[in-house]
C-alpha cells in the first residue's frame, strides 16, 4: 500500500436494510398486494416482511411472505417477486444471495373502486 493512498475499511450493510429492500422490491410486483408480517412483527413494527439471515456459507437467504391479488398466478407472483428480491438485494449487499424463498401467506380480493359523483348527482 503506498503512503499516499488512504484505507478506508469494508462498507457492510445491516440486515434489516437488506430486508427493507427486499420487501419494497416484492411490493413493487404486479399481483402482490402487501408483504404479510408475523405476528411479533406487527406488534414491535420493525419487520417489513422479509427476514434475511446469514447462512453458514456466507450468503444472505432472503426470506418474503405476500398476499397476492386473488385470481392471479401464485406461481407467476413468486418468481417474479424472487426475481426481483434477488436484483434488488443483489445491487447493493456485500455478500452473495444464495436463496429468496417466498411464501405466499393469503389471498385478498381487490378493492371495489369508488365512485366519484358530481354535486348534483345523486350520493
Amino acid at each position: 500500500m503506498s503512503s499516499n493512498s488512504l484505507a478506508l475499511g469494508r462498507q457492510l450493510g445491516s440486515l434489516s436494510l437488506y430486508a427493507k429492500v427486499a420487501a419494497h422490491e416484492a411490493r413493487l410486483q404486479d399481483g402482490v398486494v402487501r408483504t404479510q408480517c408475523g405476528l411479533c412483527a406487527a406488534l414491535t413494527r420493525r419487520a417489513p416482511g422479509a427476514r434475511v439471515r446469514i447462512a453458514s456459507d456466507g450468503t444472505l437467504h432472503i426470506n418474503v411472505s405476500v398476499v397476492v391479488r386473488y385470481g392471479m398466478d401464485p406461481r407467476a407472483v413468486t418468481a417474479a417477486v424472487q426475481k426481483a428480491v434477488l436484483g434488488g438485494v443483489g445491487r447493493i449487499a456485500d455478500r452473495p444471495v444464495g436463496a429468496v424463498n417466498v411464501l405466499v401467506s393469503g389471498f385478498e380480493l381487490a378493492r371495489p373502486l369508488r365512485r366519484l359523483y358530481d354535486k348534483g348527482g345523486a350520493q
